[in-house]
């Protein structure tokens, strides 16, 4: 049942649809790169008075590294608490020469900038279709400081329109979500009583490129590893030493090929071992979830998809672990190139993790395979964090699932909202809901083709607006 509020809500956010664009832009304008220490502290301070403008009660808390920014403020009901999560850090910026714009000045397009879209000199001139067709790119407009504005602006319109929000809200910004949040569960665990409530929602990650109101029951973990191999004590002249000493490019390349299979199945002995098949439930979401393989082909330019071919995208996608190479470093090319033989290389390495995979195991499988392929390589984990899923039958969730049913029905929507049983990315949400014993449910706000994690980071318009009306109808549902 939507809020006896919302025509008043729906009133009051055309009015100061142009307000809330403008006072997002700071946000954009202040770096927050996970490891820039000085600037993530002055994106905390801005986020701190924001809150407070807000009328939210609002501290910036010491972790041990990036701080958490928590806020809170009563509701109608105080026996309801929802607990709000963005994360205010961003991934860092290159390579800057793949950006058309600068990442940390907000520019407007009236389309992609792929698609060669006009730069739009003067926003605030645009009629309100051609505003919510507008991206802005920028560095973290995206992932995840416009629907963390998003919510903040479902705040303030509850309180004009309503004059209270009708539950308790307490807000959680994450400082180190890019890095792995390596502070946060302790930290969680240390304030347990404070940041307690009956369920979280997590603002993060894109929609469904169906553009339909998305809710997401999980997230899949993930572990960061390198493989480093050094072959010899320098870089050795390849006429002097060729065919005789060993080369560290050729080894490394050899041991990866031993660890994944043209059809791309990982070899690692027991990699899939726990990794479990999508329960009936989930085979039923599955089916549902609208999949366009033509046009997401077409958009990211791919000739043909990778993987076992008797799995479906989203079989492979939500629930199968992945092997993936992020990069590789030995010797050098281009311009640099020089006829040596490379006496070091290195792999980046990250594995998606599944429900029911540990991540310790999963690691000691790969140590094996590695020390018994290639002796002299060393293996170093870096940092991860495992899945989580709650139960689509979960109270909280069908309180979820039917607030954004409603909100599709008012918007005038044919099709029902996108649920998705888990989500591809990871978030350490396995880690947030052991310390804090609460469901987390995932409401991604930003378009699915938003560039997150990459050059020319956007966000549209229309979703940040949208993604208002959505935590409107969120926070409601949840406070029946």
């Amino acid at each position: 049942m939507m809020s006896a509020h919302w025509e008043q809500y729906q009133v009051y956010m055309r009015e100061h649809e142009r307000t809330f664009i403008a006072e997002c832009l700071p946000l954009f304008e202040q770096p927050s790169v996970s490891h820039q220490a000085v600037d993530v502290r002055r994106c905390a301070a801005l986020l701190h008075d924001m809150l407070q403008h807000e009328g939210v009660h609002a501290t910036v808390m010491e972790t041990g590294g990036n701080p958490v920014v928590y806020g809170e403020i009563e509701g109608e009901r105080d026996d309801v608490t929802v607990v709000l999560y963005n994360h205010y850090d961003v991934k860092p910026v290159e390579p800057l020469e793949a950006w058309h714009s600068e990442p940390f000045r907000p520019l407007f397009r009236r389309g992609r900038v792929e698609d060669q879209a006009p730069v739009v000199p003067d926003w605030r001139a645009l009629s309100p279709n051609e505003l919510r067709s507008c991206l802005v790119y920028a560095r973290g407009s995206g992932d995840d400081k416009g629907p963390l504005h998003s919510n903040l602006m479902a705040l303030r319109t509850m309180r004009v329109v309503a004059g209270t929000p009708p539950c308790r809200i307490k807000f959680l910004y994450d400082g180190e979500e890019e890095i792995g949040s390596p502070n946060l569960p302790a930290f969680l665990r240390q304030h347990r009583e404070r940041f307690r409530g009956d369920v979280m929602v997590i603002a993060d990650g894109p929609m469904h490129p169906s553009g339909h109101p998305t809710v997401s029951l999980g997230v899949r973990g993930v572990m960061m590893l390198e493989i480093h191999l050094q072959t010899a004590n320098q870089i050795l002249h390849s006429g002097h030493y060729g065919n005789a000493a060993p080369n560290a490019a050729w080894d490394l390349l050899q041991l990866l090929a031993t660890m994944r299979d043209p059809e791309g199945n990982c070899l690692v002995q027991d990699f899939y071992a726990e990794a479990k098949a999508p329960s009936p439930e989930e085979q039923e979401l599955l089916a549902n979830i609208p999949f366009d393989e033509a046009g997401m082909r077409s958009f990211l330019g791919l000739e043909r998809w990778d993987g076992p071919a008797n799995l479906s995208f989203y079989e492979k996608t939500l629930f199968r672990p992945t092997f993936n190479i992020n990069g590789l470093r030995s010797g050098t090319t281009g311009a640099a190139r020089s006829t040596v033989i490379p006496h070091q290389a290195t792999v980046s390495i990250d594995v998606r993790l599944v429900a029911d995979m540990n991540m310790d195991t999963v690691c000691r499988r790969i140590v094996e395979h590695v020390q018994e392929r290639c002796p002299g390589a060393q293996v170093e984990m870096l940092h991860g964090y495992e899945a989580y899923k709650v139960a689509v039958t979960h109270p909280q969730v069908q309180k979820v699932v039917a607030a954004v049913r409603d909100l599709c029905t008012t918007m005038g929507e044919a099709e029902s909202p996108v649920i998705l049983p888990t989500m591809g990315g990871s978030l350490p949400l396995s880690e947030l809901a052991q310390a804090l014993s609460m469901p987390l449910i995932s409401v991604p706000l930003a378009n699915h083709d938003d560039n997150q994690h990459a050059p020319n980071e956007n966000l549209r318009l229309g979703h940040y607006l949208q993604g208002i009306s959505t935590m409107l109808s969120v926070v409601h549902g949840l406070s029946q």
